[in-house]
């Protein structure tokens, strides 16, 4: 029976060595790691020390690392994460990643020049394109931002890289690689607001209710290769809102954003960006336009503009959906 103790007590020690020792190899840093805090080195099978990125490459190429902290200290809330998108949490869950949560940043440490050495959010990286809720128009980006020249942002001149990968330009977001975008860096979108009077004189504007979200919001999509943001939002009313029945007139067309959205993609190294333009349909048009729920819309309709639904709105479409109505007046 001692026997047998002693051999149960060193198998225990040998566990609990070994178990140390993967966990400080976990959380060694070294000078070559492409994210200060968040990307680790590990021992590869072949005896070389590869960081977090080459490691999510070599295991799973489709959806990357998915790495989920353990919540903080004292944090006991098990209700989901609203800043998660909806089909971001559907995408992680189906890769096994549960409950996924951004890392809490104050909002005295969200730029990037703030010291902020115990911040260490979850690297997610699962493009659409490469899942089963892949669209005809996905085409993710390689899975290395290395291999990535350069990145384009309406926010600044030329984009920020850490170890290759983009860096958001509004600074932190508790989230770390691509999410569930496509592109690393900034994914360009176009937004149409359409606003009329109807036959009582109440000023209404266009939304669709999105398949994705069930979230109320613009007609809008990303902008396709070779596409003026202007072409891209004249395309989208069609294959969003099925608009028929008017010929919109550009001379009348007004941009009124350009710049980042604050949408509940984002992530460190992805996020994105739009430009919005307001179209106001003269009497004519109004009495004559059409609309039917397009390709990503479970519906679409006429909705009255007050004061409460820009706060209702899907990402920050409500702060530039204000800047075109106030420019009616």
């Amino acid at each position: 029976m001692s026997d047998l103790m002693n051999k149960l007590c060193n198998l225990l020690k040998m566990r609990i060595s070994e178990s140390g020792k993967a966990a400080s190899d976990m959380t060694r840093d070294t000078g070559s790691t492409p994210l200060k805090g968040a990307a680790h080195t590990f021992e590869a099978e072949d005896g070389n020390i590869e960081n977090t990125f080459d490691r999510a490459v070599r295991e799973n190429p489709i959806s990357g690392l998915s790495r989920t902290p353990a919540p903080a200290p004292g944090s006991e809330d098990t209700t989901p994460d609203k800043t998660i998108n909806k089909k971001l949490r559907e995408m992680a869950e189906e890769n096994g990643i549960v409950d996924l949560r951004r890392f809490p940043v104050p909002p005295n440490k969200t730029s990037f020049g703030v010291d902020f050495p115990e911040y260490d959010p979850p690297f997610v990286d699962i493009p659409r394109g490469r899942t089963r809720h892949r669209k005809e128009d996905d085409y993710p980006d390689p899975d290395d931002p290395r291999e990535i020249e350069t990145f384009f942002s309406h926010e600044v001149a030329e984009v920020r890289r850490e170890g290759g990968y983009p860096m958001n330009p509004r600074g932190r977001t508790g989230l770390r690689g691509r999410g569930m975008l496509n592109k690393w860096g900034a994914t360009q979108a176009a937004d149409p607001i359409i606003t009329r009077y109807n036959e009582r004189g109440e000023l209404e504007i266009l939304l669709i209710k999105r398949k994705d979200t069930g979230e109320w919001a613009l007609p809008g999509g990303k902008i396709d290769p070779g596409e003026q943001p202007w072409q891209a939002a004249n395309r989208e009313l069609g294959e969003e809102a099925g608009v028929e029945g008017i010929q919109i007139d550009s001379s009348r067309v007004r941009q009124v954003y350009q710049g980042y959205v604050d949408d509940t993609r984002n992530t460190d190294n992805a996020w994105m960006e739009t430009t919005a333009f307001h179209y106001h349909l003269n009497p004519s048009e109004a009495a004559n336009v059409r609309v039917l729920a397009g390709s990503d819309a479970e519906k679409v309709q006429w909705t009255k503009v007050d004061d409460e639904l820009y706060s209702n709105m899907f990402a920050s479409q409500g702060e530039y959906m204000r800047v075109a109505i106030e420019g009616l007046h």
